[in-house]
C-alpha cells in the first residue's frame, strides 16, 4: 500500500551539517528580519512547549537534504 502527502513548500538543507538549518523570516507589522532557524525534529523540546508539531505537516528525507513543510490545515 502506498500513500501520498502534499506540502506547500520544499526547503533544501545541507545534510552534511549537524541538525537542520533553514532560512526564514520573522515579521511584526512592517518590520521584517531574515535569519537562519534550526528545526526541532521532535528529538528535543527546543521550543519549550507542546503543540508545535501538532500544527505542522512535516516530511523529511534527511539523506537528500529535503524538508517538506505545510500548515497542518492545508
Amino acid at each position: 500500500m502506498s500513500h501520498q502527502l502534499t506540502f506547500a513548500q520544499l526547503m533544501n538543507y545541507d545534510p552534511g551539517q549537524p541538525g537542520i538549518t533553514i532560512d526564514t523570516s520573522l515579521s511584526l507589522n512592517s518590520d521584517r528580519v531574515t535569519c537562519e532557524a534550526k528545526i526541532d525534529t521532535g528529538q528535543r523540546n527546543v521550543l519549550g512547549r507542546r503543540g508545535f508539531m501538532e500544527q505542522v505537516r512535516l516530511g523529511l528525507i534527511d539523506y537528500e537534504g529535503k524538508l517538506y513543510l505545510s500548515s497542518y490545515d492545508e
